[in-house]
């Protein structure tokens, strides 16, 4: 017994249909990781490069 091709896509449209409302119900228990701000300890540290000399250093460096 042969089923219509309508019904097959009727078939198909429900379980679209169904997929949906399991990945709704699933997103909508997602909890996101909390972010922790990282407060500098002092303005200075902020300013420090890579190399750990500061900024107003490289700047004298160079105009020599």
């Amino acid at each position: 017994m042969a089923f219509p091709l309508g019904f097959f896509y009727s078939l198909l449209a429900a379980l679209g249909f169904f997929n949906f409302w399991i990945f709704l119900f699933f997103a909508s228990r997602q909890q996101y990781k909390m972010q922790m701000l990282i407060q500098p300890e002092s303005p200075q540290k902020e300013l420090k490069s890579f190399n750990d000399e500061m900024i107003d250093d490289k700047e004298k460096i160079a105009t020599f």
